[in-house]
């Protein structure tokens, strides 16, 4: 049986389920609402592909800013840098 996890190790240092840089946190689920109260001011995720996560808003539900997802569905199925996701998420917020 093959294996794709020793192809992917060719390519990349590690596989881990978070990785924190600064201000941001990378994982594969969008982690709890409380966690970026306090800790994170983003959390770079992919799981929910072409869906946003959502907050309450009054009566209405908004995209939350503090979730930037990578999906390839929303990001044109092509590799982005974070300073590229980052202005993709900004323009999603403002073009609600």
């Amino acid at each position: 049986m093959y294996n794709h996890s020793n192809t992917l190790m060719e390519y990349v240092g590690g596989i881990v389920g978070s990785m924190r840089q600064g201000y941001i946190i990378y994982t594969h689920i969008p982690i709890h609402p409380q966690e970026l109260e306090y800790k994170f001011k983003y959390n770079v995720h992919a799981h929910t592909h072409e869906k946003s996560v959502l907050k309450q808003s009054g009566r209405n539900k908004v995209r939350d800013e503090r979730y930037v997802c990578c999906s390839c569905e929303q990001v044109g199925y092509e590799p982005k840098s974070l300073e590229e996701l980052l202005k993709i998420h900004r323009n999603l917020i403002n073009n609600k």
